[in-house]
Order: structure tokens, then C-alpha cells, then sequence
């Protein structure tokens, strides 16, 4: 996930040149833990995601179900894919500063930058205090500093 991340990431100036390059570059650069930059947060987050799409994709069908797109039965084709969009929709939405996170993890020390962020909780805050920041001191400016 980091390097696909990294290989995403590179815009005017590229550092890496392909996949192998970018396994030798952050083995050199970070070390062979630089591999694994964001795990934490991918672990903590991915049961949480799973368990809200399950959740809401039971709740989307019944709601569903009931007012609109007909009975819940096997061949309800589309009462599955609008209860499956819109739980994946939801869980993405909620977990969105997670993912953020994660990714501002991945990024730290490319190219041989210095590492701004020592553990997670430090880029929790950098990311809330950024769109604090951002939105003038507003109670939304996290949330509102994500986009």
C-alpha cells in the first residue's frame, strides 16, 4: 500500500521509477520498516469499515425495501447494488480522516524528506490542527480541514 501510494503520489518530479525502484529507494532512504509506514492505522481501521458497511448495508435494505425498490428477495438485484452503494458510501464517508491519516503516514520521509511525524498520534493532531487552521478556529475545522 505505500509504495502504491508513492507511485500515485509523484507529480512534476519523479523520485521513483517503477515499483522495484521504489522498494530500493525506501529500503535505503527509511530502512525495510519504511515498507510498512502506516500498518497501524490500515489495522485499527479496517474492522471498524467492515463493520460499519455490514451494518448499514442491512439497514439500507430494509429501509429500502419498505419504501421503494420492492421485497427483499434473492433476485432483488437492484435493492442489493442501491444497499450496497450506499453502505459503502457510508462507511467511506466516516472513515475518511482515518484514511487521511494513514496516508499522510505512508508520505512522510519520500524522497528523503525529513519524518515529520514520529507515531500516529502526532499526525492526528498535525491533521486536525491544519483544518483548524484552515477554517479560522471553527468547531468544524477538522472534519471541514479533511477535504
Amino acid at each position: 500500500d505505500v509504495i502504491k501510494t508513492r507511485l500515485m503520489a509523484q507529480t512534476r518530479r519523479e523520485y521513483y521509477t517503477g515499483v522495484l525502484d521504489c522498494v530500493q529507494k525506501i529500503c535505503r532512504d527509511e530502512g525495510p520498516r519504511g515498507l510498512y509506514r502506516g500498518i497501524s492505522v490500515s489495522l485499527c481501521s479496517t474492522t471498524p469499515s467492515i463493520a460499519i458497511s455490514f451494518t448499514a448495508f442491512d439497514e439500507f435494505k430494509r429501509l429500502f425495501a419498505t419504501t421503494m425498490l420492492g421485497p427483499d428477495e434473492p433476485d432483488n438485484f437492484r435493492l442489493t447494488l442501491c444497499s450496497g452503494a450506499c453502505a459503502g458510501s457510508l462507511a467511506s464517508t466516516v472513515m475518511f480522516p482515518m484514511d487521511l491519516v494513514r496516508r499522510q503516514m505512508q508520505m512522510v520521509g519520500v524522497g528523503g524528506r525529513p519524518l515529520v511525524y514520529a507515531n500516529v498520534g502526532q499526525a492526528i493532531s498535525h491533521v486536525f490542527q491544519t483544518g483548524f487552521r484552515r477554517n479560522k478556529g471553527t468547531a468544524l475545522g477538522f472534519l471541514l480541514g479533511l477535504r
